[in-house]
């Protein structure tokens, strides 16, 4: 017996009503695991608030430490100077718990440099120049490294410390940020002119790109904060975090700086006024280029490199540039400090090290 005809169209006529209910469940139970992660989202963001907080601690400290290792230099060429037996410095304001002779006993080599050199986050045995001095036998290795020293700056620091000691070799680590003031020691201790050059850097790369590689996490970091959605706008960050470093333009300060003509003449000159101060000795002068920790597979720095080669050529340098050496046999994550493109770790300075000491027996 068939059901009347009513009924049998009945189900059909409520099947759009199933629908769009089990739509509205989906749709609600989105909207409330949408709200639960963005609420687990926002207890993250608390947790990182504390890590921030230590991170502020940490560079407090580091602020501190620079006010006790370096004071105001009476040299006009420096805006500070290391403080002899302060830290790890000995008397003259080596980073080396040794104190030397002013004749050296057989080879002596005397490392220049900024905070590589020096060995930024590192214990002294990890340091670049301890490191060399286990690889050069019968060698003295003195550390003149100073955190945020330009090649200027070494000038002052040869004619000043490393000349009376009288070494035979004398090597100086290049990093490309030498075009760039990026030191605590100099906030520190810089008078206001000091502080305006610093200011007047800061506002022009501002000027030329404000998004740039160093300031497009702060950027989007920003955005993060006054995004009603914070999963969202984290997720926006990744995306574009990640697309911007594949990007065909992508900027930094170092090849904003160096496209600059006045800011590579002063480097230029500054590596000119090195190598003849050193040749002036007849000392043997070598130039080693630090490359940046990163991108090995698309390397943007290769003109820089070319280029500050070639100055250090002309100015009588002995040039090692490892890029392409280091490129074939480790990825930048075996040199560099974690969390860092420019400072090695202790792994990353034994390697550097390495490199050096086949040049130096060249």
């Amino acid at each position: 017996m068939q059901s009347p005809r009513g009924l049998q169209q009945l189900p059909r006529r409520l099947r759009p009503l199933s629908v769009g209910k089990n739509l509205g469940v989906a749709i609600g139970a989105t909207l409330l695991a949408l709200a639960a992660a963005e609420g687990v989202f926002r207890l993250v963001l608390d947790d990182q608030k504390g890590d921030t907080h230590e991170a502020w601690e940490w560079r407090q400290q580091i602020t501190q430490m620079n006010r006790t290792l370096y004071r105001p230099s009476d040299d006009p060429r420096l805006v500070y100077e290391p403080m002899p037996g302060a830290g790890e410095f000995n008397a003259i304001g080596a980073r080396d718990p040794r104190e030397f002779e002013p004749t050296p006993p057989g080879r002596r080599v005397a490392v220049l440099g900024d905070s590589i050199a020096w060995g930024e986050h590192l214990s002294f045995p990890e340091t670049l120049a301890h490191q060399l001095e286990g690889r050069l036998p019968e060698a003295e290795v003195i550390n003149f490294g100073v955190t945020g020293y330009d090649t200027g700056d070494a000038v002052a620091r040869y004619e000043r410390a490393v000349r009376p000691l009288h070494p035979t070799d004398v090597v100086h680590v290049f990093c490309l940020n030498d075009i760039l003031i990026m030191s605590g020691p100099w906030s520190a201790h810089g008078d206001e002119h000091d502080k305006a050059r610093k200011k007047a850097q800061d506002e022009l790369l501002d000027n030329l790109a404000p998004i740039r590689a160093e300031t497009v996490e702060w950027v989007l970091g920003r955005r993060e904060q006054e995004a009603p959605l914070k999963l969202l706008a984290r997720a926006r960050t990744v995306v574009v975090s990640a697309r911007y470093d594949r990007r065909a333009d992508y900027i930094d300060e170092f090849l904003l700086m160096y496209a600059r003509p006045e800011a590579w003449a002063r480097v230029e000159a500054d590596i000119t006024a090195l190598g003849a101060a050193i040749a002036a000795d007849g000392t043997r002068a070598t130039f080693v280029i630090s490359p940046v920790l990163r991108l090995w597979e698309d390397y943007r720095w290769a003109a820089i490199h070319d280029r500050v080669a070639g100055a250090a050529t002309a100015a009588g340098f002995a040039v090692v540039d490892p890029i392409d050496a280091w490129r074939a046999a480790h990825s930048p994550a075996d040199l560099r400090f974690p969390g860092d493109s420019i400072h090695y770790s202790g792994a990353g300075n034994r390697v550097f090290a390495d490199t050096l000491a086949g040049a130096l027996t060249q």
